[in-house]
């Protein structure tokens, strides 16, 4: 009797395991890793499937956000349900090369739409609306980003990153997709991109205003032009893909989508 006992407890805990070893936060809650587990092909957020790129995502941090959203009728902002955070990141040869960051929504709630104006600045490299729609918002910017070296996200993991020769670039771009409706669904990915592997060279002054990525020198910079409108280009196609079949939470949703470096010499 007890032995059966103990075979059927073994295989619930088997079922349960199995039912969410594809989702990064069973019950909205993160699962346990070491830093630089691999992201696998079926890892998902939410039930959202997660863009593989060149398969070298390696997993940094996981983390349970809070959600603030626009109450139906009411116009009043309220807390309402979790979201969940994934942050990764693929290193060569010693250099971050790209990152990403993934955030979704782990539940549903009664609501109209999310607040905010995620591609409202004038001041991207490149923007443009799928959607411009409050309540069925899709859009996708491309921006530089100056002191990435001290996001605060990468503090509690700089002994690890040291550890393992990782060195992190001053200046990068960053392409992020907004797409949210309502019910509370929103999905948000950022692709950061390091310039420095395709032959920039490493920009290390902290003035946004001042950098040599900023729109008003940039886009005067034949290089750079180049550099940005290759990248706005597969930012429109990627932006197409999370907006569309990932959002609708379809496994292939980024099946046959080429990584960005491709149309670039590294």
């Amino acid at each position: 009797m007890k032995t059966l006992l103990k075979l059927v407890v073994a295989t619930l805990m088997f079922l349960t395991t199995t039912a969410y070893a594809e989702d990064l936060f069973p019950n909205n809650k993160p699962i346990p890793f070491e830093f630089g587990r691999p992201l696998a092909a079926s890892d998902t957020i939410g039930g959202y499937p997660i863009w593989q790129g060149d398969g070298k995502w390696q997993l940094m941090h996981l983390e349970v956000k809070e959600s603030t959203v626009v109450e139906q009728g009411s116009g009043a902002t309220v807390n309402r349900f979790p979201l969940g955070r994934a942050y990764l990141i693929q290193a060569e040869q010693g250099k971050l090369v790209s990152s990403m960051e993934v955030i979704a929504n782990l539940a549903q709630a009664s609501t109209d739409y999310w607040s905010g104006e995620p591609c409202k600045s004038e001041y991207f490299l490149w923007k443009k609306a799928l959607s411009d729609h409050f309540a069925d918002l899709n859009c996708v910017s491309l921006s530089h980003v100056t002191g990435f070296q001290f996001y605060p996200l990468f503090k509690p993991y700089l002994t690890k990153l040291r550890q393992e020769n990782i060195d992190l670039p001053p200046t990068v771009l960053a392409i992020t997709v907004s797409r949210s409706t309502t019910n509370g669904r929103r999905l948000v990915v950022q692709v950061i991109i390091n310039p420095e592997p395709y032959g920039f060279q490493r920009e290390t002054g902290q003035v946004w205003a001042a950098s040599p990525w900023h729109k008003e020198f940039a886009l005067k910079d034949p290089k750079k032009k180049e550099f940005i409108d290759q990248l706005a280009k597969w930012g429109e196609a990627f932006a197409v893909r999370v907006g569309g079949p990932a959002f609708r939470k379809d496994a292939q949703a980024f099946s046959g989508l080429p990584s960005y470096h491709v149309s670039f010499q590294r």
